[in-house]
């Protein structure tokens, strides 16, 4: 979504129109991406974040398993108290993209509108934005001081290393988590 416009105000692609009619049995209409009536792209996944945790550190310290993210920070909080883990949680917060996408994502959990109704107004600076900035903030607390820095390997590397007890991160990575049962 963040790439196409660009590609397509450079002239560098072109519809798939006549691709799609001829090789697309068994896309459905929902994964077509079009743009003035012509298709432009075909969604292949979707990749959405989930909370991983580390069942063995929860368990030992007596914390059920995070469903909201004031749970997550309790639990994080939880964690560090006891000396276990300096910086319990980890998020892909590295400047730029990845902190705005954490942003957004989370700006749509809470339930935000980016635009004001029936315009093109931003709505941002509002309640729930305040909200998001704030939840960021906790979280970030608890995180590698780092954390401006942390992307996707980043996290993975920390995770893998045994220095992370609840992480988010998305789908399309967790082949690269370390599993004991599956090492």
């Amino acid at each position: 979504n963040s790439s196409i416009v660009p590609l397509m105000n450079q002239d560098l692609i072109r519809p798939l129109d006549d691709l799609v009619k001829k090789y697309g049995k068994g896309i459905q209409d929902s994964q077509l991406i079009t743009i003035d009536g012509k298709v432009m792209a075909v969604a292949f996944m979707a990749n959405t974040q989930h909370l991983y945790y580390r069942e063995d550190v929860l368990k030992d310290m007596g914390i059920a398993v995070p469903k909201t993210y004031e749970e997550v920070v309790a639990a994080s909080e939880k964690i560090r108290a006891s000396g276990k883990m300096q910086y319990p949680y980890a998020a892909t917060y590295k400047s730029g993209w990845s902190l705005a996408q954490e942003f957004v994502n989370m700006y749509i959990g809470h339930g935000g509108e980016f635009f004001k109704a029936g315009g093109v107004e931003p709505n941002i600076n509002n309640p729930k934005g305040v909200a998001t900035l704030k939840m960021l903030k906790k979280l970030s607390g608890l995180s590698h001081p780092d954390y401006l820095k942390r992307d996707t390997e980043a996290i993975i590397t920390e995770w893998n290393s045994g220095k992370v007890a609840l992480m988010t991160l998305y789908a399309s990575s967790a082949s690269d988590l370390s599993d004991s049962e599956r090492d």
